[in-house]
């Protein structure tokens, strides 16, 4: 397991839960430039977190320790 990786995956998910609040907090205000600007930052997270599950499934399907 790639620890730096893993902690960034951490910081990603944090991240995408706070934008994706912020985005439904904005919409329930009827704020749509805001929640446009979260609701992209929650899918720049999103896809982060899908490529950096990836790279760590494939690192721990290399892993020799069980």
């Amino acid at each position: 397991m790639i620890p730096e990786l893993d902690k960034l995956w951490d910081m990603a998910d944090e991240q995408l839960e706070h934008n994706e609040n912020l985005r439904d907090e904005y919409q329930e205000d009827g704020d749509t430039h805001r929640s446009h600007y979260h609701d992209g930052w929650a899918d720049a997270m999103a896809w982060l977190i899908d490529i950096l599950e990836e790279v760590l499934d494939k690192e721990d399907e290399n892993s020799d320790e069980w």
